[in-house]
């Protein structure tokens, strides 16, 4: 198993599998219970929540949250599987 500390990831960048940059880490939703990470939440920049079909605030940024069973791999960049087509059929089932 891959361990990082929590503050590795802060501030990464989040790409999809096509390389398309989705947003920055900003921080970690941990289940107390379990003890473990099962979202990040990442900051979307208006240009790029734009292209994605979904809205951004007209003050501070957009901030969304991801599960982590969608993250596919971590390196430099975190990638996730999800395209810029699907991601705000994503965010909306999420309820976010």
């Amino acid at each position: 198993m891959d361990r990082r500390k929590t503050d590795e990831l802060i501030g990464k960048t989040v790409t999809n599998l096509d390389g398309h940059v989705i947003g920055t880490v900003v921080e970690m939703v941990i289940d107390i219970e379990r003890w473990m990470v099962t979202d990040v939440q990442l900051r979307v920049e208006k240009a790029t929540a734009k292209e994605m079909g979904l809205k951004a605030p007209i003050f501070g940024t957009l901030k969304i949250l991801v599960d982590c069973s969608r993250i596919k791999s971590v390196t430099d960049q975190i990638v996730i599987d999800l395209a810029v087509t699907d991601f705000k059929e994503y965010v909306d089932s999420r309820g976010e």
